[in-house]
Order: structure tokens, then sequence, then C-alpha cells
């Protein structure tokens, strides 16, 4: 460059050659430096995917243990139910065969009934012994009428 004199344009241009020269190497160094921490935040991104990749899988297998957990909480259910159905059908069979008031009073009443005809045959068979045994002299009539008047069917 002549420094005495104007600039040339073939001065000009070799400044900006120059420059430019300069603006590319920046460029460049910028570029490598970039690419540098591209590939970093890039490699970042990898180890986060991996780690993401990871969770995913450990919140598959939570899934997994989960849904088993309810399937068996489910099962567990439905047996309890069986269980109580088939509970719920004896009480239904017990409360088929319980005796009732009425069935009570009625099975009462006969057997009521059967121990007074008992209790007259027995009176019955009672009246003609101590009949036979004041036919035989063996009991007076007195004694007789005492052993009739007697609880529980007293004859006259």
């Amino acid at each position: 460059m002549n420094k005495t004199k104007e600039p040339t344009l073939y001065d000009v241009i070799e400044v900006i050659q120059e420059t430019s020269k300069k603006l590319d190497s920046r460029i460049d160094s910028l570029e490598q430096s970039n690419n540098s921490r591209f590939d970093s935040i890039d490699a970042r991104f990898g180890s986060m995917d991996t780690r993401l990749d990871s969770i995913d899988d450990r919140f598959d297998s939570i899934d997994i243990k989960i849904d088993e957990g309810f399937e068996k909480t489910n099962e567990r259910i439905n047996d309890v139910i069986e269980v109580m159905n088939a509970f719920a059908a004896d009480v239904d069979k017990r409360f088929d065969e319980t005796v009732t008031k009425d069935y009570l009073d009625c099975e009462l009443a006969d057997l009521r009934a059967d121990l007074i005809m008992l209790s007259r045959k027995g009176n019955f068979k009672l009246s003609v012994l101590v009949e036979d045994l004041v036919e035989e002299g063996s009991l007076s009539r007195k004694a007789a009428k005492k052993i009739l008047a007697l609880e529980p069917s007293p004859q006259k």
C-alpha cells in the first residue's frame, strides 16, 4: 500500500481481501467452536434420552406391577364374593328349614293330645285294677274312692 498517495482501487481490494481472509478465519474458528459446542449439546441430549428411556422402562415395569396387583386384588375380591354367596345360600337354606311358631304350636298340640290319651289309658287301667281289688276284697270301697279321687284325672 502506498502511504503517501491516495489509496488506489488495487489497495482497497487488497485491504478487502485481507479483511475477508481474517473474517473467514474468524468465522471458521467460530464454526469449529460452535460445532464442538453443538456436539457437546448433542451428546448431553443423547445422555438425557438414555436416562429418559431408563425412566420410561421403570414406569412401564411399575405399570405392569400395578396391573398385576389389581388382577390379584380382583381375584381375591371375586373369591370373597364367592364365599359370601355360598354363605348367603347356606343361611337362606337354614332359614328355610327353621321351625316357625305355627309349626311348634301344632306339634305341641299333637303332643298334648298324645299325653292326654296316655293319661286316660293309665287312669282306665288304674280304675279297672282298683275295681278288681275291691271285688276280691283286697281293698275297701273307701280306700278305692280315695285312690280314684287322686290327680291327674280324679274320678267320682
